[in-house]
Parts: C-alpha cells; sequence; structure tokens
C-alpha cells in the first residue's frame, strides 16, 4: 500500500497500456453512482480494500443490466484465518497490529458482484494460468467460488497456500466472464499482475485484450467454447462467502462506513448534490477552447468513473481538464514570462535530499 496502489504510482504501466490501445481512461474520486455510464463502455475495480455505498452497489449493476456497461475486477486473497496469524507486536508503538482486511476486501466485493450471481472465495492461490495467448502468474489469488450459468469459467491447476492445509495444489476457478443483463462482468483472480511493484509476470497486455473483447466485440480467445458453463458453478467444498472479522472496528479505518454517500466535486455537476452545472452558455466564457471545438463537432464528452475505458479520440487543442489543472497550478502558458517560460523548459536539476 505504501506504492499507492494508485494508476498513477505501481499501477501506472496498466493505465499506460490502455491508454496506447487508445482507450480513454478517467480516475473516479466518488462513489460508483457519481458518473453516467452511457459515456462509458467499461468500470475497472482494481485492489479494492474499502466498503461500498449501497447507493454504488445498485447504481453500477443497473448500468450493467440496464446500459449494458462492462464491470471488470482484478481481485485479492481474503482469509480470515491468516489475517489473524499475521498479527505482531509493534516495537515503535508498543501495541499490537493487525490486517484489518486482506490484498482485498473480499466480503465488500462479493457484494459489489453478488447482482450478477459470483461470488469470491477464501483460498489464497498461486500458481499459473493460460487464457488465449497469455500465461498469467497468479501471486495470492482469490479462488471464484460460485458462477451463473451461461459465462465463461477458466478452471486451472492452481495451489491453495491458506492456513493448516496450505500448499495443497488442486483445480480452483481463477477467471470468468459472465452476461449480466446487457452487459457483461468479468473477474480475475488476483492483481499482483498489473502491480509494477511487485508483479512476477505483467499482464497488461491481457487487460488491454479483455478490454477490447468487452467493449469492441474483438474475440481474444479469452473465452472459448470449453469454459461456457451450462449449470451454475459451485467450487468443491463452498459453504459460504467470506465474512468481515468480527474483531476489528473497520469503521475506524473506512471513509465509506464515516461518512455519508455523497458525489464530491471531482465528479460531473449534474451528479453533485446540490447539482451546480454553469446555466445556459455560462461554460463557453469559462472554457473557450472546448467551446471552439464543440462548435466545431470535435469535441468529446466528459465525464467520470473509476477507470473507465472508451476508444480514445485524436485531440489536437488542449482540453478543458488540463487547462484546470494548469490554471490551478499558476502555469497557464499565457501568463509565463519568457523567463519562466525558459525555467520550465530546462532550469537547474532540483536538489536532491540529504
Amino acid at each position: 500500500d505504501w506504492h499507492g496502489d494508485h494508476p498513477y504510482p505501481n499501477y501506472h504501466e496498466a493505465y499506460d497500456a490502455l491508454r496506447g490501445a487508445g482507450f480513454s481512461v478517467e480516475l473516479l474520486a466518488s462513489p460508483g453512482s457519481c458518473f453516467d455510464p452511457a459515456n462509458y463502455g467499461g468500470y475497472l475495480v482494481l485492489d479494492a480494500e474499502e466498503e461500498w455505498y449501497k447507493e454504488e452497489v445498485t447504481a453500477l449493476a443497473s448500468a450493467v443490466k440496464k446500459q449494458g456497461m462492462s464491470l471488470v475486477v482484478f481481485a485479492e486473497w481474503y482469509h480470515e484465518e491468516s489475517l489473524k496469524q499475521m498479527k505482531f507486536f509493534d516495537d515503535n508503538t508498543r501495541s499490537w497490529w493487525t490486517p484489518i482486511t486482506g490484498g482485498a476486501n473480499v466480503p465488500a466485493l462479493n457484494e459489489l458482484l453478488a447482482p450478477h450471481g459470483i461470488t469470491l472465495g477464501e483460498r489464497i492461490l498461486q500458481g499459473s494460468t493460460t487464457l488465449g495467448k497469455h500465461t498469467l502468474q497468479v501471486a495470492y489469488g482469490a479462488n471464484i467460488a460460485a458462477f451463473p450459468a451461461g459465462g465463461h469459467l477458466a478452471v486451472a491447476a492452481l495451489t491453495d497456500v491458506a492456513g493448516k492445509g496450505a500448499g495443497v495444489p488442486g483445480n480452483y476457478a481463477a477467471f470468468g466472464v459472465a452476461p449480466s443483463g446487457k452487459g457483461k462482468v468479468a473477474v480475475f483472480s488476483d492483481t499482483n499482475c498489473l502491480d509494477s511493484s511487485h508483479n512476477t509476470g505483467p499482464c497488461f497486455d491481457f487487460l488491454v485484450d479483455l478490454f477490447r473483447q468487452l467493449l469492441q466485440g474483438k474475440d481474444a480467445g479469452l473465452t472459448p467454447a470449453d469454459m461456457l458453463q451450462a449449470a451454475p458453478f459451485k467450487a468443491a467444498g463452498f459453504t459460504a462467502p467470506p465474512q468481515r472479522r468480527a474483531d476489528v472496528n473497520f469503521t475506524q479505518y473506512s471513509w465509506v462506513l464515516q461518512h455519508p454517500h455523497a458525489c464530491h466535486m471531482s465528479a460531473p455537476c449534474q451528479f453533485r448534490q446540490p447539482a451546480d452545472c454553469p446555466a445556459g452558455d455560462e461554460w463557453k466564457q469559462q472554457h473557450p477552447k472546448a467551446a471552439a471545438r464543440s462548435a466545431a463537432g470535435t469535441g468529446t464528452s466528459s465525464s467520470s468513473s473509476e477507470v473507465a475505458g472508451q476508444q480514445q479520440q485524436p485531440v489536437s487543442e488542449e482540453d478543458v481538464s488540463r487547462s484546470q489543472v494548469r490554471k490551478h497550478q499558476g502555469t497557464e502558458p499565457s501568463q509565463l514570462s519568457p523567463q519562466q517560460h525558459e525555467e520550465q523548459q530546462g532550469g537547474e536539476p532540483e536538489e536532491k535530499p540529504k
């Protein structure tokens, strides 16, 4: 976590891969109910450790089922017994430390996936699996414990390293794509292959192929006929989904549990409470370049999703978001003096910290 777990630091190569393949990627710094899914093809969830608002689960389920958006989830391990075994005494704080959740908050992810008939289990999987032309490393992944009929599910020979019976190989489901209403839901066991800090075998090409197949209908060989589930799948020995720890007060660490549902300033104006979209043509005066592009028929809609994919359109002029960032930083090109511009282009190197 100290590496950021964000598309700009340790997930930047995954972000770059999607951008390089021509997808537009936006980050949603508000709940998943605070964007217009009609503007987006997919919603990507990576290594999620937070809770979900009920409004988010409802909105995202509707976006998938009614509007045809694709929901893509890369999970992580969660095993209550292993979490309790990780408790240790910290000499710096003179107190006992214990993990508040696993690699991902699987009980919360299961609530997000429940409307689509998918459940993650509490195995901790290791090994590799082949999907189409891709060989993927699974470092610490969750197993798919329940999956709907009509979907495609990949079962691979992996090793469960959770709990006392750790290290026993078996066949476990690690990847699946299921139809849900008008849309689709894809789940992969592990996020580590997208983490530039930890992966032992990157899967950026797999991520791109997955979005191409889901959003553009380009067959990447990820859902062959032999993976089709004629009946609902249930993992051997699975009786109940993983539960939240009763001995940990997750509320004191969770923004969601401490704050009511709200769309923040980063959300599109029509979703904020109250809505504060500029009236009439006021926005054109605030953003003349965007208005000019719009009038010329070259403007692109701007909304937000956590990481949402659409085919990228070439942009020849500065867009509104970059203009806003520059104004915020006080570096609008027209405001720079020749000396400032020269310093910005080739100033002296920063002093290294001592």
